[in-house]
């Protein structure tokens, strides 16, 4: 199990956080508590130039009347004093970003006040009021904080709106400077594991979904598709299609949607495709078994259909007996409690923080049209007769560019998520990779593919670093989604192109083993590169030998690499 190291700062007391942390975690977490009260001389410590102990990821929580006094003061203007408000907000977004070189993950909840504070009353959100100046406050954090890559700005409204009224006890303040109720910490600690988690690329892929009194009320079989509960003017209904709803904006963000359910398939899907209350179509899943097999071999089958991992599974499911049966059986899933009250799916879906995700690509959006892409080029396969045939008729183009900010996020994603075909395996930040690609003796580059069915997006990552007059490919990443065409050749006939402008002799790919990259290993080892223990090299003034059905294009930003 990985470790992320955190460091906790803020003007109050923060024990409690720390403590949900480590058992929120799992210890996964290891956090630690700067002294309250010194959040500036900590800011400006931890910001120092040349500071060799860096930081995986910080929280600052601060209170309103930290940054600007004047909040306090019961005589303060606050119209008046809008102007030099925000000047020390910007100060502090100045020493937040300025922590980005020494930091790779910076989270910074929002600005409450205490329920006791009315300011004006009813008009407290009328320019002068104390709620007016607090979004102001708020909004300029956001806009400050939402241009970086590496800090994000956490809605501490949320965990106070949560204990419904028990946000804030005075006493707790008074007695230990303890601003919130416990529970404020502990909602606070799920949100912030989620994120870490989210941050480190540790989020779940597929959710597989029941059908009956899962996504619509009722058993379909018995009653028939017209009479299932969805929609309409009915309580149940109306919840169930407010779930389908969710689900769509799930899927929306890049995550898969499959079925698992025991029923006539022809019965189900003609209630998918024919109810006209329905808001999740047939192509809003990559795959479903609908049948009356065992659900958990089921869910098995998906997952070797779709290539992914077991554990990047979620599996919903309204009957208790089916949940512990897919528990029991493919550990790895997550299986999480569902409510028996129908109308709280919305609320028990949005509780799962394990598909957020740190940033959106438009690969995330187009995620289920891959897969559905993928399953039209596996049935022209299977109705070919030679692979080679099969591989011509694709089309296939991949276009070649450069790592730089245009494609960064979608870069970092691939290179911290893929596991199969990966190299090296390491992990990075958006800025620290950037930062990587723009030393003098190294190149980055990145691999779009796209053929007859489809674009399949930015799927492939090359990197070399010269050391004399060798080439050593730090990264070499392909998702799975895309293996076995061989795009991964010319992925190291571009890296053995760039090698060659470089004056460089010779190409080494170092291998580091993990549990899941033995793919890589074969691939190496049946490629052309000469095989020296786990370090394969190539004699770059040869050619590599590139497929003659991918047409090969460049984009603007990338270097002569061809």
């Amino acid at each position: 199990m990985s470790v992320t190291q955190c460091l906790i700062v803020s003007d109050f007391n923060c024990d409690n956080l720390s403590g949900y942390l480590k058992k929120t975690s799992d210890g996964s977490i290891q956090p630690s508590c700067a002294p309250f009260g010194q959040l500036w001389p900590t800011l400006i410590d931890l910001a120092r130039p040349g500071k060799s102990d860096k930081i995986e990821t910080a929280i600052i929580w601060t209170q309103p009347q930290s940054i600007v006094p004047a909040i306090s003061r019961e005589d303060a203007n606050l119209s008046d004093l809008f102007d030099d408000a925000m000047q020390e907000v910007d100060r502090y977004c100045d020493a937040l970003l300025a922590l980005e070189s020494n930091c790779n993950t910076l989270f910074v909840p929002t600005w409450t006040l205490a329920t006791n504070s009315r300011g004006r009353g009813f008009a407290d959100l009328k320019p002068g009021g104390l709620h007016w100046l607090l979004g102001k406050m708020n909004d300029r954090l956001i806009d400050r904080l939402g241009h970086s890559n590496q800090s994000f700005v956490l809605n501490a409204s949320k965990w106070m709106e949560k204990c419904e009224g028990t946000a804030f006890d005075p006493r707790l303040w008074y007695m230990g400077k303890i601003p919130f109720h416990r529970a404020v910490f502990q909602h606070a600690a799920e949100e912030i594991v989620g994120a870490v988690d989210a941050v480190a690329g540790r989020v779940k892929k597929l959710l597989v979904l029941d059908l009956d009194d899962t996504l619509w009320g009722g058993i379909v079989g018995e009653v028939g598709w017209q009479n299932i509960r969805l929609g309409g003017h009915d309580a149940i209904g109306e919840a169930f299609k407010d779930f389908q709803k969710s689900l769509k904006r799930l899927k929306q963000q890049g995550v898969l949607l499959a079925i698992a359910s025991k029923n006539e398939e022809a019965v189900a899907l003609t209630a998918i495709r024919e109810n006209p209350e329905m808001q999740l179509e047939i192509d809003d899943f990559v795959a479903w078994r609908i049948n009356w097999n065992d659900k958990a071999r089921n869910i098995l089958s998906i997952v070797d259909e779709l290539n992914i991992g077991i554990d990047s599974v979620v599996f919903i499911d309204d009957n208790p007996v089916e949940r512990q049966r897919v528990r029991d059986t493919c550990p790895g899933v997550l299986v999480p409690d569902w409510p028996t009250d129908k109308m709280q799916y919305v609320t028990a879906l949005s509780k799962l923080r394990c598909f957020d995700k740190a940033s959106a690509t438009n690969e995330d959006a187009q995620r289920t049209k891959m897969y559905h892409a993928e399953r039209d080029r596996s049935e022209l396969k299977h109705n070919l007769e030679s692979v080679d045939q099969w591989l011509h008729s694709l089309e296939m183009v991949v276009e070649v560019a450069a790592v730089d900010k245009s494609n960064i996020k979608r870069a970092t994603q691939l290179l911290n998520k893929t596991n199969q075909m990966n190299l090296s395996t390491r992990r990075l930040t958006e800025s620290e990779f950037l930062d990587w690609c723009s030393g003098e003796n190294r190149e980055a580059f990145a691999f779009s593919v796209s053929d007859k069915f489809g674009d399949s997006g930015l799927t492939g990552l090359g990197s070399i670093e010269v050391v004399e007059d060798t080439a050593v490919i730090t990264d070499f990443i392909l998702s799975c989604r895309v293996f076995g065409r061989s795009v991964e050749d010319v992925i190291l006939s571009t890296l053995i192109d760039a090698a060659r402008r470089r004056g460089s002799k010779t190409i080494v790919a170092n291998y580091v083993a993990t549990e899941k990259n033995i793919v890589m290993l074969n691939f190496l080892e049946n490629s052309e590169f000469s095989n020296v223990g786990n370090a394969f090299q190539f004699a770059v003034e040869c050619n590599y030998t590139e497929p003659d059905w991918i047409h090969v294009t460049q984009k603007a930003n990338t270097a002569s690499a061809r």
